[in-house]
C-alpha cells in the first residue's frame, strides 16, 4: 500500500458505480465492461467522494482495514480509478440523454399484399430526424429493392439495415452489386438463396444465406431481455432514464399497423386511417418510452439494469408506476455475459 501516497481515490470519468440489492457494479465505458461488486464495496466508493483515504481508516475497526485496502487496490488495479491530492478538479461526468429526434429508429416491414405506401412513410419519418432504419422486404417484384435503397440514398437518414428475400431470377452478382452501389447499407441480408456467402467491409456487412425470410424475421429479437449487457456510455445514459429498446422507436408491419415494436402486439393505428406522426407524438405511443429499467418489475434491483436490453411486452401493475414483464421472469442468474467482471 505504499503507492497510497495521495489524499483520496476517485472513479475515472469512464467508470461509474450502480447499486443492486444483494450485489453493485462499477460500468467501465472506456474497457466495455462491467464489475460485479461487494455492497460494501459501492459504500466505500460513495464515502470516497467526501472523505479522504486516512479519514475512512481511523474510523475503520482494525480487522476491517484489510478489506479497505483490498478494495482500493482492486480499484487501482483494474484501471478504474485513481489517486489525487486535488478531488474537487474531478467532478463527476454529465450522465444527462439527448438526442434532437422525435424517432431514431424505424422498423418497417412490407411485401406485396401491404396496402400503405412505403416511400411516403420512409419521408415522413424523415422529417422527424429519423436517423436507422431497418427494412424488412418481402416483394416478387424485380428492382424492387433497388428502387427503395435509389430512393433512400437522397435522404438524410444515416443508416440503413436490409432485410428481403431473395429472388431467383436475381443472381448472387445482382445482390453484390446493390450492396456495393449504397453505401448507407450497414447490412443487407438476402435469404432464400442455394447456398451461403458473405460480405464484409469497414464495418459493413452482406450475407446470403439459404434460410427462408419467415425464419429470421421471426428471429429478429425474442420477447423478454438480453442475456448479453452492454457497457457504453452511451446505453447507459439512455438506459437511466428511458427504454432503450423502445425510446423514440417505430415499427410499421406489413398491414400498416403502427406499434413500438414489430413483435408485440399492441397497435397504435394504421396507416391507411391515422396520421402517422400524430401517433407517434401521441402520449400513449410514448409511454413505455419513458419505462426505464428503474421501472420494470426485477430488473430495477439488479446491479447490471443499465446493461440490459428489455425487448418484452411490459404491463402497467395496477396503483403503481411499475411494469412487468409479461413473456419473461428477470433473474441475475440468467446473465452470460463475457464482459462481466467479479471482485475476487
Amino acid at each position: 500500500m505504499n503507492r497510497l501516497k495521495k489524499s483520496h481515490l476517485c472513479l475515472y470519468s469512464s467508470s461509474v458505480a450502480v447499486a443492486g440489492v444483494n450485489h453493485s457494479a462499477i460500468y467501465s465505458f472506456q474497457q466495455g465492461k462491467i464489475y460485479q461488486i461487494p455492497n460494501t464495496l459501492y459504500e466505500v466508493l460513495h464515502q470516497l467522494k467526501y472523505q479522504s483515504i486516512k479519514d475512512i481508516q481511523q474510523v475503520l475497526l482494525s480487522e476491517e482495514i484489510q478489506t479497505f485496502r483490498s478494495y482500493l487496490d482492486f480499484v487501482l488495479d483494474n484501471n478504474l480509478g485513481f489517486l489525487t491530492d486535488e478531488p474537487e478538479r474531478f467532478p463527476d461526468i454529465d450522465l444527462t440523454y439527448k438526442t434532437p429526434s422525435l424517432i431514431s429508429r424505424a422498423v418497417i416491414s412490407y411485401n406485396d399484399s401491404s396496402r400503405y405506401n412505403l416511400s411516403d412513410t420512409i419521408l415522413k419519418l424523415e422529417c422527424l430526424n429519423l436517423w436507422d432504419l431497418e427494412l424488412r422486404i418481402d416483394s416478387d417484384r424485380i428492382d424492387f429493392i433497388y428502387e427503395v435503397l435509389r430512393r433512400l440514398d437522397g435522404t438524410r437518414i444515416r443508416s440503413i439495415k436490409m432485410l428481403a428475400k431473395g429472388l431467383q431470377d436475381c443472381n448472387d452478382e445482382y445482390y453484390i452489386s446493390l450492396y456495393d452501389s449504397f453505401p448507407k447499407l450497414s447490412y443487407l441480408i438476402i435469404t432464400d438463396r442455394s447456398f451461403e456467402q458473405t460480405y464484409a467491409n469497414e464495418g459493413r456487412s452482406l450475407l446470403m444465406t439459404t434460410d427462408h425470410y419467415c425464419n429470421l424475421c421471426s428471429k429478429s429479437f425474442s420477447l423478454g431481455f438480453s442475456k448479453e449487457l452492454y457497457s457504453s456510455i452511451e446505453f447507459f445514459t439512455e438506459a437511466k432514464c428511458y427504454n432503450v429498446y423502445l425510446n423514440k422507436k417505430v415499427a410499421i408491419d406489413p398491414d400498416g399497423n403502427i406499434k413500438n415494436c414489430i413483435d408485440h402486439q399492441k397497435v397504435f393505428g394504421v396507416l391507411q386511417n391515422d396520421d402517422l406522426t400524430d401517433v407517434i407524438r401521441s402520449t400513449e405511443f410514448q409511454e413505455l418510452w419513458h419505462v426505464s429499467v428503474d421501472m420494470i418489475e426485477g430488473v430495477s434491483t439488479s446491479e447490471f439494469r443499465y446493461g440490459i436490453l428489455v425487448t418484452d411486452e411490459l404491463e402497467k401493475v395496477q396503483n403503481s408506476n411499475i411494469y412487468r414483464m409479461l413473456h419473461a421472469d428477470f433473474s441475475n442468474d440468467m446473465i452470460i455475459s463475457s464482459n462481466v467482471r467479479q471482485i475476487r
